[in-house]
This record gives structure tokens, sequence and C-alpha cells, in this order.
């Protein structure tokens, strides 16, 4: 037992909290369960409860700790009290060291061909409700003065596709605004990566 505790404060990223928003499924969940394994304490955020607590119950069977806040990413208020209730939860330190801006959602078509009335959606979580954590996130961590931000992108972000040109956008801007609040925290011991 005592060799298996010793094993997983020996871990990278033993004793640091973790934010992943979009944590129930692809990307956000993979990117969890690699947290967790690397020994962090990791705080899951997306719509869908029950998939939350199942990433949850696996990370548990690896002998991590997982926290579920299941909430839009795509609005203000969730933001925050995901923010607040990591801040409160006593198993991740009280803190966070690491946030994921993960959560999306995609939109098939170009700027002629794509649903119309997606696209406000689509940018209150690609974009605002992006921004909106990587705002809070650099906030506090310029106070600490460290931690790590990833704003998950994508390559459609960087070559927009005729078949996904809204998305495309979107992926631009969140890429885009990662790379200001960058130029902004770097000297705070802050990375932004995306």
């Amino acid at each position: 037992m005592k060799t298996e505790k010793k094993r997983q404060q020996d871990r990278p990223l033993a004793r640091k909290t973790a934010i992943v928003t979009g944590a129930s499924a692809g990307i956000g969940r993979a990117t969890a369960l690699a947290l967790a394994g690397e020994g962090a304490a990791v705080v899951l955020q997306a719509r869908r409860r029950e998939r939350l607590d199942e990433v949850a119950a696996e990370i548990a069977a690896m002998g991590g700790k997982a926290l579920v806040v299941a909430g839009d990413a795509g609005k203000v208020e969730d933001i925050d009290a995901l923010l607040a209730r990591t801040l409160a939860w006593d198993d991740g330190g009280n803190a966070y060291d690491v946030v994921v801006v993960n959560a999306g959602r995609g939109l098939a078509g170009g700027i002629l061909t794509s649903d119309e009335s997606q696209w406000e959606a689509l940018y209150r979580v690609n974009v605002l409700g992006a921004a909106h954590l990587m705002r809070r996130a650099g906030q506090y961590m310029m106070e600490r003065r460290g931690g790590d931000i990833v704003a998950v992108s994508s390559v459609v972000g960087r070559n927009i596709s005729p078949v996904s040109g809204f998305y495309g956008s979107s992926k631009f801007a969140v890429s885009g605004i990662a790379e200001g609040l960058r130029r902004e925290v770097c000297g705070s011991g802050v990375r932004v990566s995306t």
C-alpha cells in the first residue's frame, strides 16, 4: 500500500488540479483520463452528468480523484460555478493549476450551406464560453504567478475549409484569443497554448 501511494505521489502532476471542459466524451474525456493517469486531481465539466459520472468512476478505479460539475461551457454563470466549485474542493487542494478549454460543438457546412440558426449557439460555446473561461483562469493564475491554460483548437481554424467554414471560423477565433492571452500573461509565469 505504501508503495502504491509513493508511486502516485511521484507522478508528474501529483498535487496538481486540472479542469477539463467537454470532459464527457472525445478529446475531453481522453484528456481527463490522461491527466488523472499522471496524478492530477481532475474537475470534469460537460452538460451530460451521467457521462461525467462514468468518467469520474474510471478515474476513481485508477486510484485518482475527480469532481463532477455538470454545466454548459457557453454560459458565464456555469463557468463561474465551475471555478467556484473547484476552489471549494478540498480533495483538489482548493486550487487549480491546469485548465483545458475543450468544450465545443461542430457544425457542418460552409458559410452558404451551414444552418444559420445554429451560428449563435456555436459561437456561444466555442468562442465566448472559451474566452470567458480563459479570462477567468488567466486572472486567477496571474495572481498565483503560474499555471497552464490549454485551448483546444482545430486544424480547420488555420486552414478554413469550404465544407466547415463557420465552425472553422470559431476555431480561428479560439486560437487568436489564446494567443492574445498568452502575450498578456507570459511574464507572470502562466503558460497558454493551443
